[in-house]
């Protein structure tokens, strides 16, 4: 099966047009239709952004695979070296943050902590699932809140939140959908 044929595939199967994939993944829209009628091949960052949203490998995306879900894993030592050597400053700079935060945002830190904890602890084929829905929910969050900040700032108005708004609730439910099809395909 072709590129056109899985983006296809993969795109009914979300219930989305071509319109909203280009919207979640960045991806102008007549590129996805020269993708779909395979006039075009996608790019490294268009396959990239692709495999993200679908949560797919690329080899299934090319339709060199039918193993639909990526491996969970770092290929690159640099780089898990990086995330192993800094890990601790991190950790530190963390609990600094934490402890010279006010009551009440120590408890919700705290409360986030615990729920981490919870999630590194499991042990099921959902664990990898879990902790990129975990992090999209962060990554969503806190790019609305940056864009608050900045439009108050700036005095840019309320449209430019409305539309954050919705473009953060519309990230959100499509990681839910991917945790809920992730959660179907490994039962």
């Amino acid at each position: 099966m072709a590129v056109s044929d899985r983006l296809k595939v993969l795109r009914k199967d979300k219930n989305i047009t071509q319109k909203e994939l280009s919207r979640h993944t960045g991806i102008p829209v007549r590129s996805i239709i020269n993708y779909e009628n395979g006039l075009r091949e996608p790019n490294s960052k268009a396959m990239a952004a692709l495999e993200r949203y679908f949560n797919v490998s690329g080899d299934y995306l090319r339709g060199e695979s039918d193993d639909r879900i990526p491996e969970y894993k770092w290929d690159d030592d640099i780089i898990m070296r990086a995330v192993n050597d800094n890990l601790d400053v991190l950790s530190s700079r963390l609990v600094d943050a934490i402890r010279s935060s006010d009551d009440c945002t120590q408890k919700m830190a705290f409360d986030i902590l615990v729920e981490l904890r919870h999630i590194l602890s499991m042990d099921t084929l959902l664990k990898p699932a879990t902790m990129i829905l975990l992090q999209e929910t962060f990554v969503v969050s806190t790019r609305f809140v940056d864009v608050c900040l900045s439009s108050v700032s700036s005095g840019a108005g309320d449209d430019r939140i409305k539309k954050m708004k919705q473009s953060c609730a519309d990230d959100f439910a499509a990681a839910l959908e991917d945790f809920q099809i992730e959660s179907r395909l490994t039962d």
